[in-house]
C-alpha cells in the first residue's frame, strides 16, 4: 500500500486551490521535498501525519489517493487499508521528544509514555524543592518562636526573682533563673483549672507585694528578745492539741504525751522546756536568763513535728491558717 499523491488540497494553510496536476508524476520510493520557508512543506508533513495518527483534517478539504483509492481527509479516521506511515518533523518532537531545559540536550527521552513518566517525575522534583523550602521556612519560624519563648521565660523568672529574692539567707529565690520558672510551669499545668486560677496573683495583689519589696526594710528585731514569749504560746499550744487528742487525760501534759506516738528524747525536751521556761504566762525565775531560750527554735520544730505525726490533717490546716 503506497501513497500515490494528494489528490487536492483546498483551503487548508498556505494552499488555498491545490490540485495535483496531469504531467506531475506520483510519489516514488524516494521523494525530495524543497522550497523557501512557508511555501508549505512542514503542512505537507503534517498531513502525512495525519495518516499516521488516522486523525481527521477538519480544515478545508484534504484528498489523497492511496493505492488507486480517493481517501477523503475528514474521513481518514475509519478510512480502511491506510499505509504505515512514521513522520519525523517538529510536531513529533513536541510529542515525542522530552528535554528538562526546552531543548535538545545530551539526555533526553523519546516515547509518549516515557515523556508523561519524565514529567511526572519533574513534576515530583519540583514538588521536593517546594518542599524543601517550606521546611526551611518553618524551620526557620521554629527557631524565631523558639527564642521568643526563652525571652519570655527568660523576662518572667527576673521579674520572680526580683520579686522574691533577699540579701543572704537560704531563699530558694536568689537562684530563680528560667529552669526554676519552667519547672513552676510545668507544676501548675498538672492541676485543675480551678486550681490554676485560685494559685494566680491578680495585678493588685502583685503591685502590693511589688511595693513591699521596694518600701524601706523594717528594724531588725532581736531574736532572742522576740523569744521570750514563745514557750508560753507553745504551753498553750500543745495543751489545746492535747486535750482535743487526749481528752480522757486533761490538765496533766507528761500523761498525756504519753500517749502520744513521738520520739522519746524529743517529747522529754519538750517537757523539760515548757516546764523550765513556761509560767504563770511570763519568765521571772532569775536563774533561768535569756541566753538559755536560745534552744526554743529546736523545741518549737519538736512540738510542730509532733502535731505533724499525730495528726497530719490538723497540722495542714494549721499550716494553711499561718500561710493565709
Amino acid at each position: 500500500m503506497a501513497i500515490e499523491r494528494f489528490n487536492k488540497i483546498r483551503n487548508h494553510r498556505i494552499f488555498s486551490g491545490f490540485v495535483w496536476p496531469q504531467d506531475l508524476l506520483g510519489f516514488k520510493e524516494k521523494n525530495l521535498f524543497y522550497g523557501w520557508n512557508g511555501t508549505g512543506k512542514s503542512t505537507l508533513s503534517n498531513l502525512f501525519r495525519s495518516i499516521e495518527k488516522q486523525m481527521p483534517i477538519s480544515e478545508g478539504q484534504v484528498e489523497f489517493v492511496i493505492n488507486g483509492n480517493k481517501v477523503d481527509g475528514a474521513n481518514i479516521a475509519s478510512a480502511q487499508g491506510l499505509p504505515q506511515v512514521r513522520v519525523f518533523n517538529r510536531d513529533f518532537i513536541v510529542g515525542n521528544v522530552f528535554t528538562t531545559h526546552g531543548a535538545v540536550a545530551p539526555i533526553f527521552f523519546l516515547g509518549e509514555e516515557n515523556i508523561e513518566k519524565q514529567q511526572q517525575v519533574e513534576k515530583l522534583k519540583g514538588d521536593i524543592d517546594l518542599a524543601e523550602k517550606e521546611g526551611c521556612e518553618k524551620g526557620a519560624e521554629k527557631r524565631r518562636l523558639e527564642k521568643v519563648l526563652d525571652d519570655f521565660k527568660k523576662e518572667r523568672a527576673k521579674s520572680v526573682k526580683d520579686l522574691l529574692s533577699s540579701s543572704g539567707g537560704n531563699n530558694p529565690y536568689n537562684k530563680y533563673d528560667k529552669r526554676s520558672y519552667q519547672e513552676k510551669c510545668d507544676e501548675l499545668l498538672k492541676f485543675s483549672d480551678a486550681q490554676q486560677i485560685a494559685k494566680a496573683l491578680d495585678e493588685p495583689d502583685l503591685d502590693a507585694q511589688k511595693k513591699k519589696k521596694e518600701s524601706a526594710p523594717l528594724p531588725k528585731i532581736d531574736i532572742l528578745k522576740f523569744n521570750f514569749p514563745l514557750p508560753n504560746i507553745a504551753r498553750r499550744l500543745l495543751e489545746s492539741f492535747l486535750a482535743f487528742r487526749q481528752p480522757s487525760k486533761s490538765g496533766e501534759l507528761r500523761q498525756q504525751l504519753d500517749l502520744i506516738d513521738f520520739d522519746v528524747t524529743k517529747k522529754t525536751r519538750i517537757l523539760r522546756f515548757l516546764h523550765t521556761h513556761s509560767h504563770a504566762g511570763q519568765i521571772s525565775d532569775p536563774e533561768h536568763g535569756p541566753s538559755i531560750l536560745i534552744e526554743t527554735k529546736q523545741v518549737l520544730s519538736d512540738l510542730l513535728g509532733l502535731i505533724q505525726k499525730d495528726d497530719c490533717r490538723h497540722f495542714d490546716q494549721m499550716k494553711e491558717l499561718v500561710v493565709k
